[in-house]
């Protein structure tokens, strides 16, 4: 009963922060949703989010509960400094012991800190963005688990911490683009030098809308997916709890029998099992993991059918899975994960789009030389010719009209080939449509 509970905690923290993700609120405003969310799911008094401040080397609280001025620490003084300086969790019942403790800021504000858990917010480039902290628990101690809620929170709120500073990266670059047109234009005798500054910021540009594209589609893709996850999740907890009631009736009723506990145990234990692992699927895929690393083919696309399959189940599509195993490939497995997810939603809007009887997607993972090949084929009538080979591929290009942006496709290739030194080919076999991955064999 208890795990279930913890299950609940962390599904509505799930939906609630990435709900908050969507917002287009002020980021001050969604800093204070990120520390109410932290105090309320850790049962603390208190919570503060600090940001880091790379230049002057300290971290600034953005938002500070029970306080009325901003508090700034630098990375040599104080837990939350610790905790950023080491980049680690750390779990504190008695303040007054910890040799980090900074007991200044309880004699400034008149407040007594006795326990805390603090967390580092990592960015997708494992650069350290802040740290957030849940001070003195209401009833007992701190423990693992109130860690690992706070883990979550701020894995969520390091997309939200650098989804802002690259709309305001974007703003300053345009506004730089801008001014450096302008002088161009009143310096004629310079146009060579400012073209090819020029053209180094455009490429720059290029690249950083490129992993905001990306992470755009990512979030999206994510909004989708959560509703169905949520669905998914209450028959279970539903089931739990009306076999809870039902082991209170026959408890009561002296009808309690050993085989009916066993029933009710296994149930228990398979529901638990079936909610931990989607949580597990759902929140590698959130989490901002750019690491490039040799991963296995088999379990990653496992992984992603497992995430989809409230998606393609109340859509009726059928997925079949043979993924050789033992198949290693080297880059980012989120971004794969994401191509992979594409290229499936893709084949089920083309399922709807066509009103296709039986639909099937196909994902089979071979061998082949010094190369792994990926293929997935659907039986949804197959791309137009006119779109073949590569036009399908170019980003002004949507086969899904007026509902289209033409650049799920096009991100698919990038990742694929930029970050993954793959290929992404596209053709139509078996009464539908068919895309070949092929990336480098590391295995």
């Amino acid at each position: 009963m208890e795990d279930s509970v913890e299950l609940k905690a962390k599904l509505s923290v799930i939906v609630e922060l990435t709900n908050l993700l969507r917002k287009e609120n002020k980021i001050l405003d969604i800093y204070q949703e990120i520390t109410d969310i932290a105090t309320d799911i850790t049962s603390s008094e208190r919570s503060s989010l600090f940001i880091f401040n790379k230049e002057k080397n300290q971290l600034t609280s953005k938002i500070a509960l029970g306080m009325d001025e901003k508090i700034s620490i630098s990375l040599d003084k104080g837990i939350a400094g610790y905790c950023g300086q080491k980049r680690q969790r750390i779990i504190e019942n008695d303040v007054y012991k910890n040799p980090h403790f900074n007991p200044d800021i309880d004699m400034q504000s008149g407040y007594t800190t006795s326990q805390l858990v603090a967390v580092p917010i990592i960015g997708k480039f494992d650069n350290l963005l802040g740290v957030l902290q849940v001070l003195n628990k209401q009833e007992g101690n701190y423990n693992e688990n109130d860690a690992d809620l706070l883990v979550i929170v701020a894995e969520l709120a390091a997309s939200v911490i650098e989804d802002h500073r690259i709309k305001r990266i974007l703003k300053e670059q345009i506004d730089a683009k801008t001014q450096a047109l302008s002088e161009a234009n009143e310096k004629l005798n310079q146009q060579v030098i400012s073209e090819m500054a020029l053209n180094q910021k455009l490429m720059k540009e290029k690249e950083l809308h490129e992993e905001l594209l990306i992470e755009r589609t990512k979030l999206a893709e994510l909004g989708t997916m959560v509703g169905f996850i949520s669905h998914q999740m209450k028959q279970p907890l539903n089931v739990m709890g009306v076999m809870s009631q039902g082991l209170r009736e026959a408890y009561i009723a002296g009808e309690l029998e050993r085989e009916y506990l066993d029933e009710v145990s296994a149930a228990f234990n398979g529901s638990i099992a079936f909610l931990s692992q989607t949580i597990d699927d759902f929140r590698l895929f959130v989490k901002h993991d750019r690491q490039w690393e040799d991963f296995e083919l088999a379990p990653t696309v496992a992984s992603v059918v497992r995430l989809l399959a409230p998606l393609t189940k109340s859509n009726g599509v059928t997925v079949q899975c043979d993924v050789e195993k033992s198949l290693y490939v080297h880059g980012i497995s989120n971004e794969f994960k994401q191509v992979i997810i594409n290229l499936v939603t893709n084949a089920m809007d083309q399922f709807a789009h066509t009103a296709t009887p039986a639909p099937l997607v196909k994902i089979i993972g071979r061998r082949d030389g010094g190369d792994v090949v990926l293929v997935i084929q659907d039986n949804g009538g197959g791309i137009p010719e006119h779109l073949l080979p590569e036009a399908l591929f170019r980003p002004e290009v949507t086969t899904k009209g007026e509902q289209g942006t033409g650049l799920g496709l096009h991100l698919c290739r990038l990742i694929i080939e930029k970050h993954m030194h793959g290929s992404l080919a596209a053709g139509n076999a078996e009464g539908g449509a068919e895309f070949t991955i092929r990336l480098p064999d590391v295995g």
